[in-house]
């Protein structure tokens, strides 16, 4: 028996099994459309929000176990989401992506609540090993 096979393997099944739905909230439509083919080829449920106030919404039908959070947004910045974002449900996992990923930004991250902070420009084993350590 290959003892890492079954280890990846588990690490699959826990990765399918922990995180179902995906909040993407991020003010261009590129990025929304390049992080939901990543995380759909993976077998994941995305939704897209381009703001505060349409993530909002979403909000009110759909419980979600991980959002990616763009920081600047045009009615507000990603980290005033969090709290709402856990509000619905204590054990979401929140990540921001940022074109500024400075020292300061990824410490405001943390101390607001996020998981984990990616830089932009970013790529799909970013997202994937991400989507991974989250879960």
């Amino acid at each position: 028996m290959d003892i890492r096979k079954t280890r990846d393997e588990m690490k699959t099944r826990k990765f399918e099994i922990m995180i179902k739905k995906v909040l993407i909230v991020d003010d261009e439509q590129e990025i929304c459309l390049l992080l939901s083919n990543i995380l759909k080829s993976n077998g994941l449920k995305t939704y897209t929000a381009n703001s505060l106030s349409e993530a909002n919404e979403l909000l009110k039908d759909e419980p979600f176990d991980l959002a990616f959070l763009d920081l600047n947004l045009p009615d507000g910045v990603g980290f005033q989401l969090i709290p709402v974002l856990k509000a619905h449900n204590k054990d979401i996992k929140c990540v921001i992506i940022s074109a500024y990923n400075g020292i300061s930004e990824k410490q405001r991250a943390k101390q607001e609540g996020a998981d984990f902070f990616i830089g932009k420009p970013f790529n799909k084993n970013s997202i994937l090993e991400t989507v991974k350590l989250v879960s």
